[in-house]
């Protein structure tokens, strides 16, 4: 008897929806559901040690116990596959492989070896989807064969993601064929052939296939904005509203005689433009549908990409696909690049003054003639006698010495109302990596350039694509963003916010129209900002009162640490400094011995491990303090969108970041502390703007994420002493507390784990969150309370009396991280929020269908993506022309995805 599935479309309109079925993942009905008859479908990987993932049809739907119908997927290679749709004619595909035959091109193997595509593919390429030609080849060995031209357009789409560049690259596709491959991959796109160019009419030789300027194609810059349509969904209109173009990015390549993997023995030309956009803005509401402003992974589907058209015998289009996007932070070099050798023709530039009535940046350190020509005779002695692990560094910095009674004025007096900003800046100077970013080395001559001023530095590009001394403004900006933070209690809000004038003094007074800075001066959480010094062991305030003026003591060798830190914490974003791992400490972070440390973070760590001599204001810190700066360089898995949103588990959210922390030598709170205000001064002043104040927080970071992160901090550092869950829960507790508008008294009972999480992810809809929650059935407040209580930690509950009896004291899992949560919640209409609430429990009853809940799962966590629902109204969400899925991918992720309805009758969907 045919049974019918009732999934979460039913919740909001099938007239004959019923009490649920307790542990059920879906409703069984003897009836078809009036809403959706075909409900919510599993789609699981039956083989779990396979790599590869597919939808080939099983001869029968498995029965779950308890009668639960869940359809599973067997891993496939691409032979099990039907064949692909048929846009052409099997004469057509006949004629098409005898022409490849008659030119030794032999295809036998074409569509059944790994990496391999059919020939109906390459057909498709060439005379359907015009993306490339086959053309006779007129000279050359193979003369009188045949060879692929492919003119394509690359996209280097970058964004600033918590003020560090990062660009989108696809790290996986499920292709037509039911392959799926896993690489990263920057958006691109082949250009189309005209109508009228037949290929084969055109010899090899013509010249102008090749060329930049292809009259054959269309324009890359076209070609450019079809990518972004047809393959994120960003429409032309959204392109211009959101997107920037680098105008001095564009490259192009031609890569001939290549081997094809698709197409084995057809030789190839890949004519290659490469762009970059720049999303101008990554806090505006428009992008938050590629990712932003956090750098979440989102996921795109092209053309009508159905992942169960195998189980009712259809035929997926050619060039049908789902992409998975992710954000990466960009690399400041090629780490496969080796490192050229210093060079001794070394230049000195000396530039002019800027005309600029208002000047954002200050003066580049002026070199005496005495200091220029010892760092040249330096630099030419390291070309004759190299030092490991890099000679440029090793020669600069040889015999160098901090001026450390300098460093210990600044740090005495940084909180002194009579210690002026210009004073400060002049004392900077007293650390000689400073003078690192005054070098710069041509790619193509090998020549290394000392830039020096006297005045103000003007903009002028270099080789290497930065602005000249940008590095050296950005880390002034950080010098200054400590300098402002320590003194909150004087001028340093002024300074923060505005800047300085002429007469380098802290500007007061906001401009009436600058309703950016005026915003922040006003809404920025400043207690945080100088709690987090507190905690970092940088400021200590006594006293204060209702008549008593508080007093603010400064810890001089700690304040010295950290600006040691900021005069070196960049200088490996100069690529000609980045060190070569030797023999004796490799591997170094994955990087084999002879290989060049391409992460500049991980290459500061590697100096300072082995060769601590090479920066001597790292060098003559004492034990402790080198400690609390050698943790700064490491990477505390943490992610700081997930904890403030309460999106994931405890265990998601801190069991790398506590293990990290413990195995960090013993880390102990100050010192975490001490990494996040070494986080937020590096970030406030990476604009190379460093005396128009922290502008990257003023004017270009979301003040929201920004308090968010401030009122976290405290709580990352207790878990060196507390455990994951303990930290979460009091997290919890404060954010209801503090919450705006109020939510009243802190919950109790077996939802309050589950209301309190709700709140923070809903934000601005956290009143409408939970009154939803409250008028929810039974069954779904059931299922939230108990999914959203599971922790992911082994051994860790919540607090028994906010969570249910079931999970109290019984830790059991996996734990569910439901991946774009909290954007479900905020894009919702206050009118919705129920029914999205209904739609969350049953994404956790379909999860854990397919995860069963056993203790021995405890410590461990999947995610749930459900990036496709985030930005979808509930009417669409339960259109009768579609129906949603939850497809197992691997044993740690699933997603949500949207299907055509399949035809009345059609197999593989019954209880059997």
């Amino acid at each position: 008897m045919t049974r019918w599935w009732h999934g979460f479309s039913c919740i909001l309109d099938c007239g004959q929806k019923t009490e649920s079925i307790d542990d059920r993942a879906f409703r069984l009905k003897d009836e078809p559901c009036l809403a959706n008859p075909y409900g919510m479908v599993l789609v699981e990987r039956a083989d779990e040690g396979s790599d590869s993932i597919g939808w080939a049809p099983a001869s029968k739907a498995r029965v779950h116990p308890k009668g639960i119908a869940v359809h599973t997927a067997r891993a496939a290679h691409a032979t099990d596959w039907p064949s692909e749709l048929p846009a052409f004619s099997e004469e057509e595909i006949r004629s098409f492989r005898a022409m490849l035959g008659s030119h030794d091109i032999k295809t036998d193997a074409w569509g059944t070896a790994d990496g391999s595509k059919s020939v109906e593919r390459l057909y498709w390429e060439a005379h359907r989807q015009r993306g490339c030609v086959l053309t006779p080849r007129v000279a050359g060995a193979r003369a009188g064969g045949i060879r692929r031209i492919a003119r394509l357009v690359k996209i280097r789409l970058s964004a600033e993601i918590f003020g560090v560049e990062h660009i989108l690259l696809s790290r996986m596709q499920f292709m037509h064929d039911g392959r799926t491959i896993e690489r990263k991959q920057v958006p691109l796109r082949k250009l189309a052939w005209h109508e009228s160019i037949d290929g084969s009419a055109v010899p090899w030789g013509e010249a102008a296939l090749c060329a930049e300027s292809c009259p054959y194609t269309e324009a890359w810059r076209e070609g450019c904005r079809k990518a972004l349509v047809e393959r994120l969904g960003l429409s032309e209109e959204w392109q211009r509203k959101h997107l920037e173009e680098d105008v001095h990015s564009h490259s192009y390549r031609v890569e001939a005689d290549t081997d094809s993997a698709g197409f084995p023995g057809l030789p190839t030309t890949y004519c290659i433009h490469e762009v970059t956009l720049r999303v101008a803005d990554s806090s505006s509401p428009g992008v938050a549908c590629i990712g932003l402003p956090h750098g979440q992974e989102f996921a795109t589907a092209e053309g009508a990409f159905d992942a169960t058209a195998y189980d009712e015998h259809r035929r997926l289009p050619i060039g049908t696909q789902l992409n998975i996007w992710t954000w990466d932070r960009e690399q400041t070099c090629d780490a496969t690049k080796s490192m050229a050798p210093a060079q001794s023709k070394v230049m000195m530039k000396r530039m002019s003054t800027r005309s600029a009535l208002v000047t954002k940046g200050v003066s580049l350190p002026a070199l005496s003639s005495q200091v220029y020509a010892s760092m040249k005779m330096r630099l030419d002695q390291a070309e004759l006698a190299p030092q490991a692990p890099n000679a440029t560094l090793a020669a600069i910095m040889a015999g160098q010495k901090t001026d450390w009674s300098a460093v210990k004025r600044m740090a005495k007096h940084i909180a002194d109302p009579k210690y002026s900003l210009r004073q400060f800046h002049k004392d900077v100077s007293s650390f000689p990596e400073l003078s690192l970013y005054l070098l710069e080395r041509d790619e193509l001559s090998g020549a290394v350039t000392i830039f020096s001023s006297n005045t103000t530095l003007e903009s002028a590009s270099l080789s290497s694509g930065r602005s000249l001394g940008d590095e050296f403004q950005r880390t002034v900006g950080a010098f200054f963003a400590i300098y402002w933070m320590m003194r909150l209690h004087i001028d340093g809000k002024a300074g923060f916010v505005n800047g300085v004038d002429k007469q380098w003094k802290a500007v007061t007074k906001t401009p009436k129209d600058d309703e950016k800075r005026k915003t922040f001066e006003a809404k920025a959480q400043w207690k945080y900002l100088q709690k987090i010094l507190k905690d970092a062991g940088l400021l200590k305030v006594t006293g204060g009162g209702l008549f008593a003026t508080p007093t603010y003591e400064v810890d001089e060798q700690r304040v010295a640490a950290l600006l040691a830190l900021t005069a070196f914490h960049d200088i490996m974003k100069m690529s000609l400094l980045l060190p070569e791992v030797q023999p004796q400490h490799a591997p170094y972070h994955g990087y084999a011995a002879g290989n060049t440390i391409g992460d500049h973070d991980s290459a500061l760590s590697y100096i300072m491990e082995h060769y601590p001599g090479m920066l001597p204001s790292f060098r003559d810190l004492d034990e402790d303090e080198k400690r609390s700066v050698l943790f700064t360089q490491c990477n505390l898995r943490f992610n700081h969108g997930w904890f403030v949103q309460a999106e994931a588990p405890p265990g998601a959210m801190l069991t790398s970041c506590r293990a990290t922390l413990l195995g960090a030598g013993g880390a102990h709170k100050a010192d975490v502390a001490f990494y996040f205000v070494h986080w937020l001064t590096d970030l406030a002043g990476a604009e190379a703007t460093p005396l128009f104040g922290c502008e990257k927080f003023v004017t270009k970071f979301p003040l929201a994420v920004l308090n968010s992160f401030l009122r976290s901090f405290e709580f990352v550092g207790q878990v060196v002493t507390r455990t994951e869950t303990e930290v979460v829960e009091s997290y919890l507790k404060v954010r209801w507390d503090e919450n705006v508008p109020p939510l009243g008294r802190s919950p109790k009972g077996p939802g309050a784990i589950a209301k309190m999480r709700l709140a923070c992810m809903a934000q601005a809809n956290s009143r409408g969150a939970i009154r939803a929650f409250d008028d929810l059935s039974k069954e779904d407040r059931q299922v939230l309370s108990v999914e959203m209580a599971r922790t992911g930690c082994a051994e860790q509950s919540f607090s028994a009396a906010l969570v249910p009896g079931e999970v109290a004291g019984q830790p059991a899992g996996p734990a569910f991280l439901v991946y774009y949560g909290p954007a479900f919640l905020q894009a919702s209409p206050p009118k919705e929020l129920a029914a999205r609430l209904a739609m969350l429990a049953e994404v956790y009853r379909t999860a854990r269908l397919l995860w069963p809940c056993t203790p021995g799962g405890a410590a461990s966590n999947v995610s749930v993506r459900i990036d496709m629902l985030r930005s979808v109204s509930v009417k669409d969400i339960v259109s009768s022309d579609d129906f949603w899925i939850l497809v197992r991918h691997n044993d740690a992720e699933a997603f949500v995805e949207k299907r055509v309805r399949p035809a009345a009758g059609a197999g593989g969907w019954e209880v059997l």
